[in-house]
């Protein structure tokens, strides 16, 4: 990096630290403070923090492993959830809200009644918190691995991400919800300048020449599947996505996630009024599915002119999934092969200047940060919520809630690390 990108990498890291320390007397005031920044959320920022947890560093190779083998249509592995977001803006965000929950478990006892109803919900705790939570963050680390792996050849990739995600736990401790929600907005915004910014400088390449450059060059390439990687629904001439499996996807796919995922039931919650909560569901279904994924596509799309399926070799033996191949490798079955959800990365330091090469860095890490800071703090919520207000002290004073919630915090990193 350029002394301009280590400027604006390192500011931003002392710029999120700093937010969260600018409201830790406010977050310390209750748990419905720290858990929810005191149900004060307008929509445009409740909306935009749930598009920034979902965009986690590795959000961008996985689309473009996706193109690679799937084209354009591979994506509706996941846009067929786009159904559910527009199902639970319309239908169930604004209830959320009138329920005034703090948790989707929380939501189990009040729907059903009885003994079984508290089972269930310390069931559901116990499946959210520990065991998807922090498997969620396992899988969200072990991708930062790859990722800094390749923009920084030089340094343990285990000392950046542990790094990264000791700062988010840090003011996500201090700062509650409202450092999350905060620092999630500048996130995204990075995020998405860094995207658009890495697909300018990748169709401004001689060997790209702008949009009609690339489907020209894709045409060259693979004449006889170019159309597969083009088409916005699938033809069934790629095996990643058949036509069965996209049937399955519109039909049933989706289902689960209608209900809504616990931080965005916590975010729903967090809003100012029922119709900021259904709004803030309607601009998180359109920023996701609609607008967001289209840089990082188009340059997927580049990545394989650039590098054509099969014109790379493999680069020997390996025994580790990661680190024991070479930036831009991955080890399976024993060889290192080219990886190509890491020609994302790549491209970023080929084709980028310096400032520019920041910037897109940072939104990496931040986005890194951002899936970490909420998924903690989500976690911890149930800890509070779900047992220690629900049996083990009902009636205690709001700041002694709090700590149990900042160490409820500390404990969700600890357990994510440990299983990555």
């Amino acid at each position: 990096m350029a002394l301009i990108d280590q400027i604006i990498v390192f500011g931003y890291l002392i710029g999120a630290l700093a937010i969260g320390i600018a409201v830790t007397r406010k977050a310390s005031t209750s748990s419905e403070e720290f858990f929810l920044a005191g149900r004060s959320l307008p929509w445009w920022l409740a909306g935009t923090s749930i598009v920034a947890t979902t965009f986690a560093a590795d959000t961008p190779l996985a689309v473009t492993g996706l193109v690679a083998s799937g084209g354009i249509a591979g994506n509706w592995i996941w846009w067929c959830w786009g159904i559910a977001h527009v199902i639970a803006a319309v239908v169930f965000a604004r209830y959320w809200r009138i329920l005034r929950v703090v948790t989707d478990a929380e939501i189990m006892e009040l729907r059903y009644a009885g003994p079984t109803a508290v089972v269930l919900r310390v069931t559901k705790t116990a499946y959210q918190a520990i065991f998807l939570n922090c498997l969620t963050m396992g899988w969200v680390i072990l991708a930062m691995r790859k990722v800094t792996l390749n923009l920084f050849p030089d340094q343990n990739p285990i000392h950046i991400t542990f790094g990264l995600m000791a700062l988010a736990v840090t003011y996500s401790v201090l700062g509650g919800m409202r450092s999350v929600v905060l620092t999630d907005l500048i996130q995204f915004t990075l995020a998405m300048i860094g995207a658009a910014l890495l697909l300018v400088f990748v169709l401004q390449a001689p060997e790209i020449g702008g949009i009609s450059g690339l489907i020209t060059q894709l045409e060259q390439t693979y004449p006889e599947k170019s159309h597969s990687f083009l088409t916005f629904f699938p033809t069934g001439d790629l095996p990643d996505m058949p036509i069965f499996l996209f049937a399955v996807l519109m039909t049933v796919g989706w289902w689960r996630q209608a209900e809504g995922m616990g931080y965005i039931v916590q975010r729903i919650g967090a809003t100012k009024s029922p119709r900021d909560a259904e709004q803030a569901s309607i601009w998180f279904a359109v920023l996701h599915n609609a607008i967001r994924p289209w840089p990082w596509i188009l340059v997927a799309l580049a990545a394989l002119v650039i590098w054509p399926i099969g014109s790379v070799p493999d680069a020997g033996a390996c025994s580790d999934a990661i680190i024991s191949c070479p930036a831009g490798f991955s080890c399976a079955d024993a060889v290192c092969v080219f990886d190509r959800e890491a020609t994302y990365a790549t491209l970023l330091v080929d084709k980028l200047p310096p400032g520019a090469l920041g910037i897109v860095l940072i939104s990496l890490l931040a986005a890194f940060m951002s899936t970490i800071d909420t998924h903690v703090n989500w976690g911890a919520s149930y800890l509070v919520r779900d047992i220690w207000q629900r049996f083990v002290s009902p009636n205690g004073p709001p700041r002694q809630e709090v700590r149990v919630g900042r160490i409820g915090v500390v404990f969700m990193a600890i357990l994510a690390a440990s299983l990555s």
